[in-house]
């Protein structure tokens, strides 16, 4: 095909012009109207099951978002005790210069 748009173009000094009717006579492949239709299906298909897919990673994000707001009001309104908690190592809520940790137990 980029052979034909080479012979079909004119111009000069590396400017080239193709007209409507060049670009209109290019032979485009396409596969059987079968072929296409099957094309069509398995992409739909695959559509359905993305879409599905992304439906219940919302719903696992909203519960997500749900605990964590539902954690933290418990925690702030001391219906939960965190001073008990172990932070993972490596991890403080403490300023990253201050030596000290807050692990009780």
């Amino acid at each position: 095909m980029t052979t034909h748009v080479e012979d079909q173009a004119h111009g000069i000094i590396g400017m080239v012009h193709i007209t409507k009717d060049d670009l209109g006579a290019i032979k485009i492949p396409l596969p059987a109207p079968s072929e296409q239709t099957q094309i069509a299906s398995f992409l739909d298909a695959e559509t359905i099951k993305f879409d599905a897919l992304t439906a219940e990673a919302q719903q696992a994000i909203d519960l997500l978002q749900e605990r964590r707001t539902a954690l933290i009001s418990a925690a702030v309104t001391r219906k939960i005790d965190v001073c008990g908690i172990i932070e993972p190592q490596g991890t403080s809520r403490l300023s990253p210069t201050s030596s000290t940790s807050r692990t009780r137990i």
